[in-house]
């Protein structure tokens, strides 16, 4: 299962379009890339904004910090140093669950 995870991590975290315009246009990828991390306790709050006005009916803040706590895979995908989106899902019995995806309505649309 561990190799699993690790084997997702790095499907995730590498982007051949990336890497081609990070080594030729630098200037163009730290600008505009969409980029994806771990979600930390800090995130919290922008996670929970987001999830607000997003939905009708959102999540409650304590279920992302549960999430957290719970050890489910939480990222969070960030333009301009700020977060934008975030994916919540479990892993187990060779399995995962997609338990929940957005992207910031404000951030929709753009790519």
């Amino acid at each position: 299962m561990a190799q699993f995870i690790e084997t997702l991590k790095r499907w995730l975290e590498y982007d051949a379009e990336r890497e081609f315009y990070g080594k030729h246009f630098p200037s163009l990828v730290d600008q505009a890339e969409l980029t994806f991390r771990p979600m930390h306790k800090a995130d919290l709050p922008a996670v929970a904004a987001i999830e607000e006005i997003a939905y009708e009916f959102p999540w409650e803040p304590l279920t992302f910090r549960d999430c957290l706590k719970t050890g489910y895979c939480c990222w969070v995908g960030e333009k301009l140093g700020h977060v934008v989106g975030y994916g919540i899902l479990t892993v187990g019995a060779g399995e995962s669950h997609i338990l929940n995806v957005c992207i910031s309505p404000r951030a929709q649309g753009a790519g």
